[in-house]
């Protein structure tokens, strides 16, 4: 956020401002205004700045060059007429957002230019699709494979069943720009697997999984998983996450976990891909017999890399980025504290503020589901 990047930046060195703050979000000097003030950011305002013209001067002196939002363009020149940005400091800030664009050349002339050279030709060349499937592959996070379940055999009579089970654009996350052409996620599962023993359900599609709790549908599911060997049933999604918009639960979303429940009482093998950006919380899944895979949005060659991995010919070497809590860690539970929306890292017993278990890896108190870093292989 603005107040918490670039306010404490103002506490920085001169001199250490431009190397830490010159990368963070430039979205966040709208944060720093009051809410409601034309040009603020109309969603969070932390008040940190008293008024346009001072988030200006917040800003630039935290070293944040560029503003993606309107207080730079709107409020810059009277920050300068009031003297609360000097010539000085707007001077360093333009020489360092020019630097680079003379060091790689983009104000030589054009025929020595070699970006004026690139046309579609270097585009989603052979290289770069190769290099989009290698960095999914070494994406793939194996969390659990309990009685060495995964990798598959080819051959096996195998059902890909789940809301995603047809993962395209879902894999590509949230803010991205155009990817080469996709298939379907099945259709990598039944290249490696056989097309003859590989089977699907669209059953379990609910109009908006998010907060859908229909559960009509997982019948026709359970029925498709009692005539295979083994189900891959691919959970998760992208349920309130980017810009703008977050999610206030952990939980699978939807009726997901009774879709996990009602497949696996069938006693058949099953294997969960989770989709995700953020993480979500798989109570109802670990300790049972199901393995899981976290692919994470593994990007236009996700489905090849995660069909890979479930049969062996990608041995999983991801470790996790954030720490999985429990899903009752975003009610409160168990000291009825740690409010959602509360930023505080470090733990904390209740006093003029409700406790917490304190957030990350460095300090939350409570015992994650799976920590940051976890990892397993084959």
């Amino acid at each position: 956020t603005g107040k918490s990047f670039a306010g404490a930046a103002l506490h920085l060195p001169w001199r250490s401002r431009p190397m830490i703050c010159r990368r963070f979000n430039s979205d966040a000097v709208n944060t720093m205004m009051v809410r409601g003030e034309p040009g603020a950011n109309p969603s969070f305002g932390h008040a940190y700045s008293l008024s346009g013209q001072m988030a200006v001067q917040d800003g630039v002196r935290a070293g944040c060059d560029s503003n993606c939002g309107a207080p730079y363009r709107q409020f810059g020149t009277q920050a300068i007429e009031q003297g609360l940005v000097t010539e000085r400091e707007l001077n360093a800030s333009v020489r360092r957002l020019l630097r680079p664009h003379f060091q790689i050349g983009l104000f030589d002339p054009l025929d020595g230019q070699p970006w004026a050279k690139y046309n579609w030709s270097h585009v989603a060349t052979p290289q770069h699709q190769q290099l989009a499937l290698e960095a999914a592959r070494q994406s793939m996070v194996l969390l659990s494979n309990p009685s060495d379940l995964l990798p598959l055999k080819p051959g096996g009579k195998v059902l890909v069943a789940g809301p995603h089970f047809d993962a395209t654009q879902v894999l590509l996350g949230n803010y991205h720009g155009s990817a080469a052409p996709m298939q379907p996620l099945w259709t990598h599962v039944a290249n490696l697997n056989g097309n003859s023993t590989t089977t699907t359900s669209d059953a379990y599609r609910p109009e908006s999984d998010c907060h859908n709790k229909n559960t009509s549908s997982i019948p026709a599911v359970t029925a498709a998983a009692k005539q295979v060997d083994t189900v891959v049933l691919v959970l998760g999604g992208d349920c309130h996450e980017g810009e703008g918009t977050d999610r206030d639960f952990l939980h699978l979303p939807g009726a997901q976990g009774e879709l996990f429940k009602s497949v696996m009482a069938t006693g058949k093998n099953v294997v969960v891909v989770i989709i995700n950006g953020g993480p979500y919380s798989i109570d109802e899944i670990k300790g049972t017999g199901a393995a899981v895979v976290q692919a994470g949005f593994p990007g236009q060659s996700g489905g090849q890399a995660i069909s890979e991995t479930l049969f062996g010919v990608n041995n999983p070497s991801g470790k996790l980025t954030t720490t999985i809590y429990p899903s009752s860690y975003a009610n409160g539970e168990p000291l009825a504290g740690t409010p959602w929306m509360d930023s505080g890292l470090r733990p904390r017993g209740a006093t003029n503020l409700p406790a917490s278990e304190g957030r990350t890896h460095m300090f939350y108190t409570g015992t994650p589901l799976f920590s940051f870093g976890f990892g397993l292989s084959y």
